[in-house]
């Protein structure tokens, strides 16, 4: 293990390898003088240029060692290059340009960290021909190689140590003058004796008048976002791009109002239903209303038009830059790819469609971080809101949703809550826009002589068989449903709901609730997980889906009949016989924060009223969302082997099943 002894060593070691002067060469010009991307990296790989990419070059001359900044902060979104850009030109420029400094790479594991330097590091100084600058300063072993797992030794006297953030041992082990931190909104939070950025800080205390720190990342939450806090202390910069139509040059934003001319600026484009049309797709000058096309981005982008940074705030201390590059400005992402990611998150009217698209919007695409809304209540308003005139229990009435909704019933899910003294039962329509109508509640209660239903011989589980295999419902139009997917809450009584699954080859599963999925889920909805007893299930990252079901629950429908689709996707219909108390489950629920007083902000749905609190429809609603998602899933992923899901593609899958009962 490398100790302060064997730094000292190696700093001394370095005596004989001193030069008289160092490269007059900006980090830019270094670059496109050296530098050759591979195709792993960039679509058009070769020397490298910042013809398309030009907003990268004023961050990572930052990094000249003559240029006063100390500290550049840059918040993005993705396929910016940002990473390949700065980070990893930062390193080719010390390694080759900068003699005797002393770097650290910081990325949130050290498997990241080991796929970096394996995947782009080492290939960057091949592909750049440099790799002869990679080489061990052991002068006494001719067996000792410059590129390590957790080490890299240059022929100039820098070296270059790579770190997991967890690793607290390697965020004290060494003094750097060059700290380069990866995607630190997904630092693990805390290490035992303090925050990681500022350990990671404490190791450049020996350079700190001449240190230079690049803190890089895809914000997430606001409330906790390293990299948005430090963007905010320094100077808050923004890319100003020019109009091929005024001349005038103005930060990139998604969407802005002239609230003097009405001018609209930004991201436009025009809807067929609630699909973006590709084409329509333009960016708006905020000053003229010019609209520019993909082909005109190098034109906006270009310098030689005017094209520049410009600070918008006054940094917090001398040397603090930070940068914002949204994923407009990205030169392969299409403004197309980022209307459709906005169409997905809100409905045309601007209203939320879906919580987790929201903040992936947010995050993904506009390189901001997303603010939760916390401490609203869904109230008992909201919830009567959603009872709908012509719809009953027990009935499907496709003539209504065909007027409303745009389609009819496709098919039933049905969610069961396991409780001592009885199984709360949800029975959902799904149509193919996304809405979801509750067609039948129960509880069911043992009878006299049954034990309780932790018990597997209890009579609960023979009336549930029943209806999972005999229930039949006919529609107005003729149509008949059975139930298509059953998901039964295995929290309380899991034995017991896991042999009662077992019976079943498909249709019928157990469900754990989690906040979130396990760690290398493949997607961030639910995880299969198997019983000891062989029996397959989910576990079910329920705070996803309550999230999108508090904003469903809160829209405000007005039901218009005669109009196909109106209600918009996500909306949530209920009988118009539901009672007070039975609407006033899905009020049970609120979204709060909670800080652990050293700064990190966490989210937490708190149950109103205590556990005591009957909140069976707003967790059943969620498993049923949860089903949705699953059914898709296993369907075209993993029985069709599709990328996503083809929602459209499911559908006639069902309706062929359905066409079979």
């Amino acid at each position: 293990m490398s100790t302060d002894n064997d730094y000292i060593a190696w700093l001394l070691g370095q005596a004989d390898s001193l030069t008289e002067s160092i490269s007059v060469r900006r980090p830019s010009e270094f670059i496109t003088e050296e530098r050759v991307l591979p195709a792993s990296v960039t679509a058009t790989p070769g020397p490298m240029r910042f013809d398309t990419t030009p907003y990268i070059v004023e961050p990572l001359n930052m990094f000249d060692p003559d240029h006063p900044a100390k500290e550049v902060t840059i918040i993005k979104g993705v396929q910016v290059a940002a990473t390949v850009g700065v980070l990893e030109s930062i390193i080719l420029y010390y390694a080759c340009e900068v003699p005797q400094t002393p770097m650290q790479l910081i990325s949130a594991t050290s498997d990241l960290v080991k796929t970096r330097m394996e995947s782009n590091i080492l290939p960057m100084f091949q592909h750049s021909g440099l790799d002869d600058k990679i080489r061990s300063n052991d002068k006494t072993s001719t067996r000792k190689s410059g590129a390590k797992r957790a080490r890299m030794d240059f022929a100039n006297g820098s070296l270059l140590l790579l770190s997991g953030a967890q690793s607290g041992a390697a965020l004290r082990s060494h003094s750097i003058r060059v700290s380069l931190r990866d995607e630190v909104d997904t630092f693990k939070s805390l290490v035992a004796d303090g925050k990681i950025d500022e350990l990671a800080d404490g190791r450049q205390a020996s350079y700190w008048e001449k240190r230079k720190t690049l803190r890089i990342t895809t914000p997430l939450e606001k409330e906790s976002s390293v990299g948005y806090e430090h963007w905010r202390k320094g100077d808050q910069r923004r890319y100003n791009v020019a109009c091929k139509h005024c001349g005038k040059i103005s930060p990139m934003r998604w969407r802005v109002v002239d609230k003097e001319t009405g001018i609209i600026g930004g991201v436009i484009w025009q809807y067929d239903g609630n699909s973006v049309i590709k084409e329509s797709v333009r960016y708006a000058c905020p000053s003229c209303g010019h609209e520019h096309y993909e082909h005109d981005k190098p034109f906006m982008f270009s310098p030689e038009n005017g094209a520049k940074w410009i600070a918008t705030a006054k940094p917090t201390e001398k040397g603090l830059y930070s940068y914002h590059i949204p994923g407009m400005l990205s030169p392969t992402l299409p403004w197309s790819k980022l209307a459709s990611d906005h169409a997905k998150a809100f409905l045309p009217d601007g209203k939320i469609l879906d919580f987790e698209s929201v903040k992936t919007f947010y995050n993904l695409g506009l390189g901001e971080p997303w603010k939760r809304r916390v401490n609203g209540k869904v109230t008992q308003q909201h919830a009567r809101n959603l009872r709908r005139q012509g719809l009953l229990r027990g009935e499907i009435n496709n003539e209504w949703h065909i007027a409303n909704c745009g389609g009819q019933v496709e098919l039933l899910i049905m969610a069961v809550d396991v409780h001592r003294h009885n199984l709360a039962i949800t029975v959902y329509g799904i149509l193919a826009l996304g809405q979801l109508t509750l067609i039948d509640y129960w509880r069911l209660t043992p009878t006299e002589d049954s034990p309780d239903c932790t018990d597997p011989e209890s009579s609960v589980w023979t009336q549930l068989t029943k209806l999972i295999e005999e229930k039949t419902y006919t529609a107005d139009n003729g149509e008949q449903y059975r139930i298509m997917f059953t998901l039964i809450d295995a929290g309380f009584a899991n034995a017991t709901v896991v042999a009662f699954c077992g019976q079943y080859d498909t249709g019928v599963n157990y469900l754990l609730g989690r906040p979130d999925t396990p760690r290398g889920s493949r997607v961030k909805e639910f995880s299969e997980v198997v019983a000891k007893t062989g029996v397959p299930g989910y576990i079910v990252a329920v705070d996803t889906f309550k999230g999108t079901l508090d904003s469903n629950v809160r829209r405000h429908y007005d039901q218009s009949y005669g109009v196909p689709g109106t209600a918009p996707h996500g909306t949530i219909n209920m009988p118009v016989d539901m009672t007070d108390d039975e609407l006033k489950e899905l009020t049970r629920e609120i979204l709060k924060t909670r800080d652990d007083g050293r700064g990190m902000v966490s989210y937490y749905w708190h149950r109103v009223g205590g556990t005591a609190a009957p909140n069976e429809l707003w967790d059943l609603t969620v498993y049923t969302m949860a089903g949705v998602s699953i059914m898709g899933y296993n369907y075209c992923i993993r029985d069709m082997g599709l990328e996503v899901v083809d929602w459209p593609m499911f559908f006639d899958f069902v309706r062929g099943v359905r066409g079979n009962i």
